[in-house]
């Protein structure tokens, strides 16, 4: 472990880079317009393996904040233009599941758009610009809470119960 001190208030101790280890692109970490929990979420999602399968019960479970929290980060990545929701289609046309894909630095929809069209697998970006990171077209009630998302806590709360 290597010390770094140049007449500085900020000490950095170094490890060597050899196993649990990641290069990545900092535009993000560097990004003044993001907040500390956008970063670092996008950071945790950024290093996951290619093709990980994202469960907000899961993610929940790798930190301490709660899952308004979580969401808001996840609002905020996406209103910048790191994450995009997307939906999988299947060769019916029909809604089979819906994702995050997640650049490492910020995409036009018009590119993100064309990558997944070139990619072929079905998947497609979910209402262009939506910030909204539930998925599928929210139902309202008469209370004005959209049906859709009462369920998708249910299913959230559900989904931690399991990963306890």
């Amino acid at each position: 472990m290597k010390m770094k001190s140049e007449n500085t208030n900020l000490l950095i101790f170094r490890t060597e880079h050899n196993k649990n280890s990641k290069t990545i692109n900092l535009t993000c970490v560097q990004d003044k317009k993001l907040s500390w929990k956008a970063k670092g979420l996008h950071n945790y999602l950024i290093t996951r393996p290619p093709n990980w399968e994202i469960s907000i019960g899961s993610l929940t479970q790798q930190s301490t904040n709660g899952i308004d929290s979580l969401y808001a980060g996840i609002r905020e990545l996406i209103k910048s233009k790191y994450v995009f929701r997307i939906i999988k289609r299947n060769e019916k046309n029909q809604f089979e599941k819906g994702g995050y894909l997640t650049t490492e630095i910020p995409q036009s929809i018009e590119v993100i758009a064309k990558k997944l069209e070139r990619q072929g697998e079905g998947w497609y970006l979910k209402t262009p610009g939506t910030e909204n990171p539930d998925i599928g077209n929210p139902q309202y009630n008469r209370e004005g809470e959209s049906n859709n998302k009462k369920k998708f806590k249910e299913d959230i709360k559900n989904e931690i119960r399991k990963h306890k």
